[in-house]
């Protein structure tokens, strides 16, 4: 929903306060929209003092554009009108069918079309988190420095996104593979949505970034308080487990759809992309930086 002049940019209360004049419904997930991402900031901001490191003390504002992105530098944390409209008119529902449990289906049937939203700003949070443009790199290209900056935050946002679920499930007897792939549908949701700016020098494909998010999931450790090692080599048990209870999720949808769905395609490109055996050189420039970014950040990597 695009509200004023399109490239010009309002504060987050002119947006809130013209869009109450189009369709009160989605000013009121705007401005729910809005507050999730204040409580995060307010998270970050606590995390950064509590590491030493310099609070981010910028403005939350819209930019008028249809363009699925937001973006934070020091002065502001910005949001593209995009965003608000295209997640608030996604389906999850359409993903019902493809899992099992009950009361997965139940969270699906109320189109939670705030996780998508959760996905895209615990991604721009995390460029923060980890001092993505504090870094003094001169150990990669510009271009891999991007990318592999821009899969961390990838990689943290869907394990954010996933805790959170873990949250809501608890208590509830729901296969945790089952929570891995309801953080995955927010995830292809996002990228189908994006499909047109992603490649090129921001991001991997959309095959290449699904897959290295699939595999994220694959191996997260379910309890992160045993203190157990990231099986990243997808040897035990258990994440060969999720890996395989994700992949036969991923041939459901193929199978439950026809192959013009944006998230058929998707699929096709991961599998197409795994299939081909090829190394991610982003992976490979994140092992050269990632070090560099751990010590800038004050964070585990």
């Amino acid at each position: 929903m695009i509200l004023g002049d399109m490239g010009s940019y309002m504060s987050t209360i002119d947006y809130v306060s013209e869009a109450y004049k189009k369709d009160a419904l989605y000013a009121n997930y705007v401005e729910r929209s809005l507050a999730f991402t204040t409580n995060q900031l307010n998270l970050l901001n606590k995390e950064l003092e509590e590491k030493g490191r310099s609070s981010f003390c910028a403005e939350i504002r819209v930019k008028n554009s249809d363009v699925i992105n937001s973006e934070v530098n020091a002065f502001a944390f910005y949001i593209n009108s995009g965003v608000f409209s295209t997640c608030y008119n996604m389906d999850l529902r359409k993903y019902k069918n493809a899992l099992q449990s009950e009361y997965i289906k139940g969270v699906l049937h109320t189109n939670p079309i705030e996780l998508p939203f959760q996905f895209i700003v615990f991604h721009e949070i995390n460029h923060i988190r980890r001092a993505h443009a504090e870094v003094d790199n001169k150990l990669v290209s510009k271009d891999l420095y991007v990318k592999s900056t821009e899969m961390d935050a990838d990689l943290i946002a869907v394990a954010m996104l996933y805790r959170g679920l873990q949250n809501l499930c608890r208590g509830k007897h729901v296969d945790d593979a089952e929570v891995r792939c309801l953080a995955i549908i927010s995830v292809i949701e996002v990228l189908c949505s994006m499909k047109q700016y992603s490649g090129g020098k921001t991001y991997q494909t959309e095959g290449e970034r699904l897959s290295d998010i699939v595999l994220k999931m694959s191996h997260l450790n379910e309890d992160p308080t045993l203190g157990m090692p990231v099986d990243v080599n997808c040897s035990s048990g258990t994440t060969k487990k999720n890996s395989i209870y994700i992949r036969e999720f991923m041939l459901r949808i193929k199978n439950l759809w026809s192959q013009e769905q944006p998230a058929v395609e998707l699929i096709n490109d991961l599998f197409t992309y795994i299939l081909s055996g090829k190394y991610s050189g982003t992976i490979s420039a994140w092992n050269e930086i990632k070090h560099e970014i751990g010590e800038t950040s004050k964070t585990t990597v």
